[in-house]
């Protein structure tokens, strides 16, 4: 009976913790119970020992990636600055070994994610220059999937684009942005609305 530990089965016992670590971030989110995520958070970086960027890139990527979305949900249900900003820097870190070239989705939604994140917390900490970080973000992201045609993935990406550019309109007055957010509003319906009439006619093809 083999027995797998860290010396001598290290690729497996990190894969092991990587997937313990996702058991127990959905067991919090399905419970709202801290315990869970914070046992997530030691699985993750438990397997970020033997992970590296190095030797296994795209397996540490996808780990900083979920120790990031871990991290999140935390800062989400808190509303604590301090463990959204540690989110920021995991999934800064798994763009690292990540590209818009190599794998487009992954890399988008991950800028998407980083987004979000400074819309979060310039509302936390009332700072309108993270609204401008969102909206480059967010503008990065959308490039990408408009070019690999995720067309739902675009629509949210231009909601959070009209959400970013209303506050930064409310804080600072300037109609321009107003503007900005009512056009980026009409974008997503847009799509919306172009999917639906898509959708009903695939139906109507298929009867």
């Amino acid at each position: 009976m083999k027995i797998i530990n860290k010396e001598n089965y290290s690729q497996r016992w990190a894969s092991i913790q990587d997937n313990l670590g996702t058991a127990f971030a959905e067991l919090g989110a399905r419970t709202g119970n801290k315990s869970h995520f914070y046992e997530s958070v030691k699985f993750y970086n438990a397997a970020l020992e033997v992970f590296s960027i190095k030797n296994n890139p795209q397996l540490w990527a996808s780990t900083q990636n979920n120790l990031a979305n871990v991290y999140a949900q935390m800062g989400d249900f808190t509303s604590d600055v301090d463990q959204l900003e540690k989110a920021l820097v995991a999934y800064n870190n798994s763009l690292k070994a990540r590209d818009s070239i190599s794998d487009p989705k992954s890399w988008a939604i991950t800028k998407q994610n980083i987004g979000s994140l400074y819309l979060t917390l310039s509302k936390l900490k009332s700072d309108t220059q993270l609204l401008h970080n969102a909206i480059n973000a967010f503008t990065l992201a959308n490039k990408v999937f408009i070019s690999i045609n995720d067309k739902e993935n675009s629509a949210l990406v231009y909601t959070n684009l009209g959400l970013a550019f209303f506050h930064i309109a409310r804080d600072t007055s300037y109609i321009k942005y107003i503007d900005k957010a009512n056009s980026s509003y009409q974008k997503a319906l847009n799509i919306i609305e172009k999917e639906k009439k898509q959708c009903i006619g695939r139906q109507f093809k298929m009867g």
